[in-house]
């Protein structure tokens, strides 16, 4: 099976608890190996994907092969493209999650 690099159907949700603390994702939608969810995660670590601080992003994800030239030489390397396409602060979500536990 070959994997369609062009493909935009992977969503996933990243909790981000802001500089210094662990990036993790919480959930997807579409498919995806885990070792490729590791690719994802291990890319996200420099923290460039959370300029708007801590929250709960949403990002399409999209796999680049890289491009390589004539000779072989890799000129931009294979990485994971994330376009985010939402986010909700940190404290909003601990709004939400009080807000619900009240409901109980």
């Amino acid at each position: 099976m070959t994997m369609d690099i062009f493909r935009k159907d992977l969503i996933v949700e990243v909790l981000h608890m802001g500089e210094g603390d662990e990036t993790f994702i919480t959930a997807i939608s579409g498919r995806i190996t885990v070792e490729r969810l590791q690719e994802i995660e291990k890319q996200m670590a420099d923290g460039e994907a959370f300029e708007k601080g801590a929250g709960s992003y949403v990002f399409d994800c999209a796999y680049f092969p890289g491009q390589y030239g004539e000779f072989g030489y890799c000129e931009l390397p294979p990485c994971w493209e994330l376009t985010p396409i939402g986010f909700v602060c940190l404290e909003q979500l601990v709004l939400e999650t009080a807000v619900e536990d009240d409901d109980d």
